[in-house]
């Protein structure tokens, strides 16, 4: 498992160090390599520059957060089954659904029967089943 360090303003992965993109310019950063973490953009500091200080502010919103990457097997594992994650943030297996649900009385007509929208889980009607690229 590899693990990321991140403060308000530097992120730390694997040695490296990722400055905020506010407080990154040429002369003190890496361009070109970067690392986006939840929507924020972090470029790498350059190796062995001198005088770069990184000030954090000290504030009731700064949090240190440290979170854990998981390993290629574990996504590998993650991806064999098919999983979501509920309202609470756990992950729960998904139940597998039939991919058309006929109507009791009409077993066997396209237009009354109900497909599985993949995307959402929910079923839809014929119509929409088609404009969806469904059937």
């Amino acid at each position: 498992m590899k693990t990321f360090k991140k403060t308000a303003s530097k992120l730390k992965f694997d040695g490296m160090t990722f400055l905020h993109w506010s407080k990154a310019d040429d002369t003190n950063c890496c361009m070109k390599e970067s690392a986006s973490v939840n929507g924020v953009k972090y470029f790498r500091l350059k190796e062995g520059k001198e005088g770069v200080t990184v000030t954090i502010e000290e504030g009731e919103d700064v949090v240190d957060s440290t979170f854990t990457l998981p390993t290629a097997e574990e996504i590998k594992a993650l991806e064999k089954n098919d999983l979501v994650v509920d309202e609470a943030g756990e992950l729960k297996a998904v139940e597998n659904k039939p991919a058309i649900q006929w109507h009791p009385n009409h077993p066997g007509k396209k237009m009354k029967a109900r497909y599985l929208n993949p995307k959402n889980g929910n079923y839809v009607s014929y119509v929409r089943a088609i404009q969806l690229k469904l059937v």
